[in-house]
């Protein structure tokens, strides 16, 4: 008797307080709530009259003066997908973006950021982020800070104001949607030239051979001081590596020296495919030597 003078209650209420309230929505609304509480009959009660009283006044908001029509339809949207089974819920998140989308809309630039500049990052993030009006705010303050700390480098004593801004613009080219990234370049390439500058010879490498490999790295890569530094030492390694192969295990010494020999012929400007074309050529001869030892 008491569950069903309980259920009376609760439908007598939704009789009398959601009148203006469709009939399937209050029985979704009873059904999440008895789902909800099983065994309390006040929560569910107090949960049925929130959720009417949410529903009816999600069906009587109108967007804001200072936000559009389109824009808090989008808001609604997203909030009935992100919170399809509470209208309170849904009126808490559409509250909290329109606060967010108006604050959003105040941003403003500083002095230290060109109107331009700007209107390019909020376009980013909004690209970025076409559904999150709180990540839009978070990126354009992130990119802003990142912007004065890009516009903020100078380059060290031991790097020519020329070199530093053929770097800049050089990031600039590459990154050019991303100001972290023009940062990062900036800071890799400053630190790879420097230590260009201090490479002026290597133990085990004669000069001139030094000086070649050097001259190759800078035209392989003459937009890339970080890519000449990788191959020069990746050059010299092999370098001083082959310089070290006498001998291969189960190749004769004339077969090695011969197979050097058309290594350097074929590669003469480049260690790092000799070494690895003596190394493949003599694995293949000792294969081929277990081969004709096996077929006697």
């Amino acid at each position: 008797m008491k569950v069903l003078a309980f259920f009376v209650l609760v439908g007598a209420y939704s009789f009398v307080n959601a009148q203006s309230v469709p009939t399937y929505v209050k029985k979704k609304i009873e059904e999440r709530a008895k789902a909800k509480w099983l065994r309390s009959r006040e929560m569910q009660i107090d949960t049925i009259r929130d959720e009417i009283r949410a529903y009816r006044e999600l069906q009587r908001m109108n967007a804001p003066d200072d936000v559009p029509s389109y824009e808090f339809e989008k808001i609604k949207g997203r909030a009935m997908d992100k919170c399809p089974d509470s209208y309170r819920m849904q009126i808490e998140a559409i509250k909290t973006e329109i606060a967010t989308y108006c604050k959003l809309q105040k941003m403003n630039s500083s002095n230290n950021i060109p109107v331009v500049v700007f209107n390019l990052i909020k376009k980013r993030a909004r690209d970025k982020w076409p559904d999150s009006y709180r990540m839009q705010i978070e990126s354009i303050k992130t990119e802003i800070e990142t912007y004065c700390k890009l516009r903020k480098m100078n380059p060290s004593n031991s790097i020519p104001v020329v070199v530093f801004n053929l770097i800049k613009e050089r990031a600039e080219d590459k990154w050019p949607n991303s100001y972290g990234m023009q940062i990062d370049m900036v800071k890799g390439e400053m630190d790879a030239y420097q230590e260009l500058q201090g490479m002026n010879e290597c133990d085990g490498v004669p000069l001139y051979e030094f000086e070649k490999i050097k001259e190759r790295a800078r035209a392989n890569w003459p937009d890339n001081y970080g890519k000449q530094v990788d191959m020069i030492k990746g050059e010299v390694q092999a370098y001083q590596d082959l310089q070290k192969m006498n001998c291969a295990d189960g190749v004769p010494l004339d077969v090695f020296e011969r197979i050097k020999k058309n290594a350097s012929k074929k590669w003469p400007n480049d260690y790092g495919m000799q070494l690895s074309t003596v190394r493949e050529a003599a694995e293949t001869y000792r294969i081929r030597k277990r081969m004709r030892y096996r077929n006697r």
